[in-house]
């Protein structure tokens, strides 16, 4: 309890000191493009892409649009929304805001520094994929912290007497269903990284033809000087 009632108080933190920061006439110019953004957000993560069991978060083009403050009230919004129609679980709302708005963030600065190098299309690509790396280590950082014990994940509160339970009604070794009790902390950051590479360059591509768009039917969107001004 402690963990997402920590991460609802920074996120609650953040998303007042962006409001602040975003708040003015520049805000309520740019309100229908973040309301726009956090559509594509929300309807992007709820289509799963068949048949790999991933979905799409746009959330490094979110960033590189809107920037940080507007991204992370974006970020907010989108988790929020998702987990009032059952996307996720509405306890984990903050902590789910601080991955997506780390993604976000780490999007749009790394590409105002990739963009003075590659085409927008390059550097939109290469700057979600980094993206979501940052946003899989913060995730992974956060299940580590609820771990009972360094270095372990506690997955289900599996007694004894619960397993031979379990394995007298489906079958199976009652100490081989004990067995999943933990797992490795590590073992569960190489699947993330692993199952995970894939759905990155996936969302590479598409930020990559997004921002490639972006910068040839409205430039100022992508044009990372333009973005910098407006944190």
């Amino acid at each position: 309890m402690w963990l997402w009632l920590g991460g609802a108080g920074v996120t609650a933190v953040l998303v007042v000191i962006a409001a602040r920061i975003a708040s003015g006439s520049d805000f309520r110019r740019r309100l229908p493009l973040l309301s726009m953004t956090a559509a594509f957000m929300i309807v992007s993560m709820s289509i799963p892409v068949i048949p790999a069991v991933y979905h799409v978060q746009l959330a490094a083009v979110a960033g590189i649009i809107l920037g940080p403050a507007l991204g992370i009230i974006a970020a907010f919004t989108v988790n929020l929304l998702l987990a009032l129609v059952g996307h996720g679980g509405i306890t984990v709302v903050g902590l789910n805001t601080l991955v997506i708005g780390a993604e976000m963030v780490a999007a749009w600065a790394l590409f105002g520094l990739l963009r003075r190098l590659l085409a927008p299309a390059a550097a939109g690509a290469a700057a979600a994929f980094l993206a979501m790396a940052v946003g899989a280590a913060v995730m992974i950082g956060l299940v580590g912290l609820a771990s009972p014990q360094p270095g372990w994940l506690h997955l289900t509160h599996v007694t004894t007497a619960a397993a031979e339970e379990h394995a007298a009604r489906h079958g199976g070794d009652a100490a081989q269903a004990a067995v999943y009790e933990h797992l490795s902390l590590r073992r569960f950051a190489a699947l993330v990284i692993g199952l995970g590479f894939v759905g990155w360059l996936l969302e590479a591509a598409v930020t990559g033809l997004i921002v490639r768009f972006a910068a040839q039917v409205k430039p100022d969107l992508v044009r990372w000087s333009a973005a910098h001004e407006r944190i």
